[in-house]
């Protein structure tokens, strides 16, 4: 049970993410939102990536990665969405 217990802490960061973009106004909200898929699709890119390449032997490293990968992407989405809404 010790190994699903960061998992909740996760779910924990979800609902306030989620209660976060509640209390956004509408321009905020969508460009949280830009960044979010911005995030997605980006995390999607890397991750099959890195399958295609692990898949050839060319690559293999863990997958603790993903998750800075994600913010940062999420970062880049927000900063272009700021950049696109002032």
């Amino acid at each position: 049970w010790l190994a699903v217990l960061p998992v909740v802490a996760l779910v924990a960061v979800m609902v306030l993410a989620m209660r976060s973009l509640r209390r956004m106004d509408e321009l905020e909200r969508r460009m949280h939102t830009e960044a979010m898929a911005f995030a997605f699709l980006g995390s999607i890119l890397l991750v099959s990536t890195y399958g295609f390449l692990a898949l050839a032997d060319l690559l293999t490293f863990p997958v603790f990665w993903l998750l800075p990968a994600m913010v940062g992407c999420w970062v880049i989405g927000l900063l272009l969405a700021i950049a696109r809404y002032r």
